[in-house]
C-alpha cells in the first residue's frame, strides 16, 4: 500500500537493501544533456517508464548495468 509520507511509493521501498524496488527502461545515453542537473563531460542515462514493484525483491546488485538472476527477474515480472 502506498504511504502518503513516502511520495506515493510503498514505504518498504525506502527501507530495502539488497533488493530490486522497481524497473525502468534505459532509452538513451547522452554526453551533452541540456539538463541543469547534468555535469559536463559525464554520461547521462535517460530512463523512461519507471515502475515500482509492490514489494522489494531480494537480489544482490552491482554498480552499473547488470542482468539480474533469472529467479529475481521472474519475481519482478510477476509484480509488474
Amino acid at each position: 500500500m502506498a504511504d502518503p509520507g513516502a511520495f506515493g511509493q510503498p514505504r518498504a521501498a525506502f527501507k530495502a537493501r539488497g533488493a530490486i524496488i522497481g524497473m525502468a527502461y534505459l532509452t538513451d545515453i547522452l554526453t551533452d544533456s541540456p539538463s541543469r542537473w547534468a555535469q559536463p563531460h559525464r554520461f547521462h542515462w535517460i530512463l523512461e517508464f519507471p515502475a515500482p514493484v509492490e514489494l522489494p525483491v531480494p537480489c544482490s546488485g552491482m554498480p552499473g548495468l547488470w542482468t539480474p538472476p533469472h529467479a529475481a527477474a521472474e519475481a519482478v515480472a510477476d509484480l509488474l
